[in-house]
Formats: structure tokens, C-alpha cells, sequence
């Protein structure tokens, strides 16, 4: 059918395309040839120098996240452990204690978030280290 005569005059025009080019390879001297090469191994050789970049660009990003995977796997081994652990608090001026498990205990509240281990660091605490929740208390 046609797609067959669209892909026969396709080869043929292809052919036609290699033989100029064949013929045209003929007409140069050694010079441009090796000139024509040098050009295209520089050419080649920025390409391999930037997808060596980007590789190694990729790589440094997979060992980021692997160090942040690892930190988080150690917090949550850490939680998990001390989860009896007992918090003191100082809920708008009133002192409390309780565990972490407690504080925890209801999922995806933002309690559980705040003492899931990945904001420890960030706590407000009060001058006697306790962590600081500004809060009126009930």
C-alpha cells in the first residue's frame, strides 16, 4: 500500500543521502578529513564531559537523600526507643509531665508532629528547659 511506497522512497532517499555523502568523503583531502575528526571528538568529548557532570551532579543528590534517610531512620529508632520517655512541659505557665508516646499517641495531630523527633531542635524552652508551648491551658 502507500505506506510501503512512502517507506521504499524513504530508503531510497536515504541511500541517495549516503552515497552524496560517500562521494563527498572522496573529494577531501586527509587534512580536512582529520580536521573534520578533531571536530567531532571535541565535540564529542564536551558532551561526555557534561553528562560526566551531570552523573556526578545525580550522584551527590542520591547521597543527600540517603544522609537525610538515614538521619530520619536514626530519629525514629531514637523515638521509638524513648518513646517512655517523659517530656516536661510548660503549657502557657502551667508545668506538666508526660511521656512521648502520650504526645504521639493521636496521628497526624499537630502534637504527634511537634514530638515525632524531627523538631526537637527546635523547641521554644523556658529557663528551666522545659519545652515552651504558648498556649492558654484549659
Amino acid at each position: 500500500g502507500q505506506n510501503s511506497r512512502v517507506g521504499h522512497a524513504c530508503a531510497i532517499k536515504s541511500s541517495n543521502n549516503v552515497a552524496k555523502a560517500l562521494s563527498h568523503l572522496e573529494t577531501l583531502s586527509f587534512e580536512d578529513l582529520a580536521c573534520a575528526l578533531g571536530k567531532r571528538l571535541a565535540a564529542d568529548r564536551e558532551v561526555a564531559a557534561r553528562q560526566t557532570q551531570e552523573v556526578h551532579a545525580a550522584q551527590r543528590n542520591l547521597e543527600e537523600k540517603e544522609r537525610f534517610l538515614d538521619e530520619s531512620e536514626k530519629r525514629i529508632f531514637e523515638i521509638d526507643s524513648g518513646g517512655d520517655e517523659i517530656v516536661e512541659l510548660n503549657v502557657g505557665g502551667q508545668l506538666m509531665s508526660t511521656t512521648r508516646s502520650v504526645l504521639c499517641s493521636a496521628e497526624n495531630s499537630l502534637l504527634a508532629g511537634l514530638f515525632s523527633g524531627n523538631f526537637d531542635k527546635n523547641h521554644k524552652r523556658d529557663k528551666d528547659n522545659r519545652i515552651f508551648i504558648d498556649v492558654d491551658p484549659p
